[in-house]
């Protein structure tokens, strides 16, 4: 073995040697530090798993939560959709009855003013042959008077031309020319 293997034997004996007295002198402290750390790191992955598991817990219920207030939304929604549909059916309904309603008031109003306007027409065609025969009974009397005035001028006449009874004459009679 050359000096250098040697050398570098003795050194890896050295730091075997090193070693062997750490351990010696630190060895139960660094046991105690590692055993120290797993159970540190088992008592964390303990507590993980506990919080893994209360936060999924806490998830499902607020999901469930969630779940059940759409749920609700989505009935008090298609309740509500319903009532105003309803509503608005029974609106154009209504308002379908007062268009029928109010075609059927304006028909009878037509036929009434018809009906008036021929009452109208015919009072006023009876007014008029009322009003005409009116008309012709004044002629008529008129002429009536007339006939009437010729008639005496003739008895007049005659009665002033014949001869009285018992011989004697009648004075004429004054005779006015008046109708």
């Amino acid at each position: 073995m050359s000096s250098d293997a040697k050398a570098e034997g003795d050194s890896g004996a050295q730091g075997n040697t090193i070693e062997q007295v750490r351990d010696l002198l630190f060895g139960a402290e660094a046991k105690a530090q590692r055993d120290e750390i797993n159970n540190l790191r088992k008592q964390m992955e303990r507590s993980l798993q506990k919080l893994e598991s209360s936060l999924s817990e806490r998830i499902d219920a607020l999901a469930d939560r969630v779940r059940t207030e759409v749920r609700s939304l989505q009935e008090a929604l298609t309740r509500e959709t319903g009532e105003r549909t309803e509503s608005v059916d029974a609106s154009n309904e209504q308002i379908t009855l007062t268009k029928t309603s109010l075609a059927e008031l304006a028909d009878a109003t037509t036929t009434e003013a018809q009906l008036q306007r021929a009452a109208l027409a015919a009072a006023k065609a009876e007014l008029t042959a009322l009003l005409e025969a009116a008309s012709s009974d004044l002629d008529g009397r008129k002429a009536d008077r007339s006939a009437l005035a010729g008639l005496l001028k003739g008895m007049a006449v005659e009665l002033e031309s014949a001869p009285a009874a018992g011989g004697k004459a009648v004075a004429p009679a004054r005779s006015s020319s008046k109708r």
